[in-house]
This record gives C-alpha cells, structure tokens and sequence, in this order.
C-alpha cells in the first residue's frame, strides 16, 4: 500500500509573517525552481500564476514515487501548515514485500509545519 507522505518543514531563513496567498507562491517557487528535499524530493514542472496550483507533480523517496497531474497547495492559517492536494495520481512503491502500483483520482499529503506564521 502507498503509505502517507510529509513534506517536512519549509520556508527560508525569513520567519516573518506571510499571506496565505504568499505562502503558496513561496511555496510553488521552491518547488519548480529545484525541488524541495527533507528525505523526500518535491519537484513540478510548472505553476500556475493565478492559483500557484502546481502542474506536474513528482514526490519520491527511495521507495516511493508518486506522480500527480496537478496539486493544489493548501495552508492552514489556523496551524501554519502546508499540504498538497494531489489531482490525478498514480503512485508506485518498490518496498520488499510491498511493491504496489496503483492510481487514483487524488490525494492528500500530511499537513507539515511552515518555518512562517501566515496571515490574513
């Protein structure tokens, strides 16, 4: 079975304060330009500059691969997290005894907590 995927914690040395709306394209950035890695690679071919949703999607570790037409980037302000929504996905898993490949219509990572506080 694929099992749940965190993010690990993001945001850059600069802990101020952000918007909702420049979380996500903090976010996006990072991800299109180089990946973000904390045990897990996140990378996206693009972003879309109106809704920052990334277009798309790989988030892989040495077992697992998980490829997603498109994510949207979601934050709680309540938490200061950071989430992806994974939106046509097909996920394969290479662990012994495990090995899995399966598909779905979408997804959800675990919430992990931004390096930032956000904002209204």
């Amino acid at each position: 079975m694929i099992g749940a995927v965190g993010l690990g914690v993001i945001g850059c040395a600069d802990s101020k304060p952000r918007t909702e709306a420049e979380a996500k394209r903090e976010f996006a950035e990072q991800i299109v330009n180089g990946g973000y890695v904390k045990m897990t690679d996140v990378t996206a071919k693009s972003y879309d500059p109106v809704t920052y949703d990334l277009i798309d999607v790989e988030i892989s570790n040495r077992e697992r691969v998980i490829r997603a037409a498109r994510a949207e980037i979601l934050i709680s302000r309540e938490f200061d997290t950071v989430s992806l929504h994974l939106i046509d996905v097909v996920a394969a898993d290479s662990t012994p005894g495990v090995e899995a490949v399966v598909s779905m219509d979408s997804m959800t990572t675990d919430p992990v907590k931004l390096a930032f506080s956000v904002i209204d």
